[in-house]
């Protein structure tokens, strides 16, 4: 049970409404409703690593996945999975980055985005052999987009384990599209 109030779509107040109306149903962001203008900040912030960065979608699954198992968000893990899936991760490259999984088996670009997330959980940064490393694969823009992919998402698996918020399973069959974007994110 989270240790936040889970906002009902229409059950908020004129704010709260108006964030989970632009928003899926999704546990987390009714959490976040609780603060509408934070929410907002973070919804709008995730849409753009999802909609409008050039990192390869699997790179930034393997990343996001990575992080999410070494933070223990299962949150995370159970939405990203499935989105891992739909942009067409394998079940090896899932298991990979699960915790008992060998990362650095991987090919380069799917181990250099998978250990930039376990250094900065275990370091607290990425090292600056593999931010060379990365640099060099990926260029400059796609290498700060991996920084600020891993940087955002373990927030948000702190912010989930922090207020125990439930990972919805099977009560969201259909989870998060992502192939359909959605409306609050703008090309600003």
């Amino acid at each position: 049970m989270s240790l936040l109030p889970l906002i009902q779509p229409g059950e908020g107040n004129e704010a709260q409404n108006a964030f989970l109306a632009q928003v899926p149903p999704i546990n987390l962001f009714k959490a976040l409703a609780n603060t509408p203008k934070g929410g907002d900040l973070v919804a709008r912030l995730g849409g753009v690593i999802l909609y409008q960065t050039r990192l390869d979608p699997k790179l930034r699954e393997l990343a996001i996945l990575r992080a999410a198992h070494m933070a223990g968000s299962d949150y995370e893990v159970g939405h990203h999975e499935r989105i891992g899936r739909d942009v067409g991760l394998t079940e090896a490259q899932l298991a990979a980055v699960r915790n008992d999984g060998d990362i650095h088996l991987l090919p380069q670009p799917e181990r250099i985005v998978t250990q930039w997330s376990e250094e900065v959980v275990l370091e607290r940064r990425a090292s600056s052999s593999l931010v060379r490393e990365a640099l060099a694969l990926f260029g400059e823009e796609q290498t700060a987009e991996l920084g600020l992919t891993v940087a955002y998402y373990l927030m948000v698996a702190f912010f989930l384990n922090s207020f125990e918020v439930p990972f919805e399973g099977a009560e969201f069959k259909d989870g998060v599209n992502i192939r359909q974007r959605p409306a609050s994110v703008s090309d600003r």
